[in-house]
């Protein structure tokens, strides 16, 4: 099955949330089942293109991505690796900037909320 990458925007939502709860979060943690709900509502890949629909950006793949961030966190220990490069760019860019990454995020979570979001 090949994997579907993450999207910028995509990222953005899910350093967001690394960093304002951290790694430690579950799989069926709100926090997380929430973004898995908006990630799959932004539509950035047809349907009919993905290789399973139901797992699209699930609270699992979540999750993973979460690792992911962590892995390439030089503050934090562990995590998964092999998660991509712009997971780790997506990292550095704006480990410094933080507040600037929540009002993107909180920016791309409006534009989805009105259904105003397509890739």
């Amino acid at each position: 099955m090949p994997r579907i990458l993450y999207t910028r925007e995509e990222l953005i939502l899910v350093l967001d949330l690394y960093f304002r709860r951290g790694s430690s979060l579950h799989v069926t943690s709100p926090e997380v089942v929430e973004l898995s709900r908006t990630l799959r509502s932004m539509d950035v890949y047809p349907e009919d293109e993905l290789p399973a629909a139901d797992s699209f950006r699930s609270p699992n793949s979540v999750q993973r991505k979460i690792k992911g961030f962590q892995y390439y966190d030089p503050d934090v220990p562990g995590g998964l690796s092999n998660q991509g490069e712009l997971t780790q760019q997506i990292l550095f860019e704006f480990r410094s900037d933080r507040e600037h990454l929540h009002s993107l995020a909180g920016q791309i979570r409006q534009r989805v909320a009105k259904g105003e979001w397509r890739e």
